[in-house]
């Protein structure tokens, strides 16, 4: 097969090495991802259990050996698209935030404690993206208890974590959300500053240089922090879901599009969730789906919302569901970022 959605394999761009000849086969497909992973979070207690979403069918089961070394919540995933995925800090069973940092084997699907990985710091509540190349970025959140506008950068080839000053943001924010072109830009998006500020506000890091800053262009049309966000890897990236207000329920069901070519976000009422909610896994298949799943409504759920990358159309698809209600969970695919 050729192509995907109209995608050909010649016209993925190579990137340091990368190119459609490196890019693993899918059901013979010849590029995209094999699976997503669903890793933690809060079930009415933390926990280490991890679904994985098999994209071939679409189907989303419990995983155990990629269960985390760890029960915890509050942490976001990122993978290097190639061997290893990470889920690193997060708030553990005693309540505590944490440093560590755990590895998923895409091989293998196994998940082991990673020590090299570990943050500097204990560190929660931050916004993830990957290159899926060289570095994978962990931004802002609260590191040592502290709100902070710090940038942590793993290095892929060496796995090592540590603060990046050039990635840094210019406003302490958490809750913030993160979606990668896998090319060229990544940005980091809402989230709530001192004073409980929501903000619309996009900073955007250029991979090249690991450079972050403001990028108005690619704000927001609606403040709103703990959204899902989702990338196809190519033309779009996606902003689901969230809440609008520190003092009272306010989830949402909205989704704003970012056009990469542009880096302008739209409102795309076609993509909008099933239902309000917040605090969500994402994962995307990287050519034809994405996949928004549990949150929380009021209470946790395992809905999962599936969009359809080739029309921008997001529906309930009951078979990706979790296998129990989730919420605050990280989430990250094997060949996608």
């Amino acid at each position: 097969m050729k192509s995907i959605n109209g995608i050909n394999k010649e016209h993925i761009k190579s990137r340091n090495g990368i190119t459609p000849a490196h890019i693993k086969s899918v059901n013979g497909y010849g590029f995209g991802a094999v699976y997503g992973y669903f890793a933690g979070g809060f079930t009415g207690a933390h926990t280490a259990n991890t679904d994985r979403i098999t994209f071939s069918t679409g189907t989303t089961a419990a995983n155990t050996v990629s269960n985390l070394s760890v029960a915890r919540s509050q942490m976001r995933g990122i993978s290097n698209k190639v061997t290893y995925g990470y889920v690193i800090g997060g708030i553990d069973g005693a309540g505590a935030a944490v440093a560590t940092a755990d590895r998923i084997t895409f091989s293998t699907g196994v998940t082991a404690s990673n020590t090299v990985s570990d943050a500097p710091a204990t560190i929660v509540f931050y916004g993830s993206l990957s290159d899926g190349v060289s570095y994978g970025y962990l931004v802002g959140g609260q590191k040592s208890g502290i709100d902070t506008t710090e940038t942590l950068v793993i290095t892929f080839s060496s796995e090592v974590t540590a603060a990046n000053t050039a990635s840094a943001i210019s406003a302490a924010t958490i809750n913030l959300f993160g979606i990668s072109d896998a090319i060229n830009y990544g940005y980091i998006s809402g989230g709530i500053t001192a004073g409980n500020i929501i903000r619309k506000v996009t900073y955007r890091i250029t991979f090249s240089t690991k450079v972050s800053s403001a990028n108005t262009a690619s704000d927001l049309n609606t403040a709103r922090f703990s959204s899902g966000s989702i990338s196809d890897n190519s033309l779009y990236g996606y902003i689901a879901g969230g809440e609008t207000n520190t003092s009272s329920a306010s989830y949402i069901a909205t989704t704003e599009k970012i056009t990469f070519s542009t880096g302008v976000f739209a409102a795309s009422t076609v993509s909008n969730l099933s239902q309000a909610k917040e605090s969500m896994g994402s994962s995307s298949d990287g050519i034809c789906y994405g996949y928004l799943s549990g949150g929380y409504t009021g209470a946790a759920i395992t809905t999962a919302d599936r969009i359809t990358f080739s029309t921008s159309v997001t529906s309930a698809n009951t078979i990706s569901d979790l296998s129990v209600a989730n919420r605050l969970l990280a989430s990250l695919s094997d060949y996608a970022v």
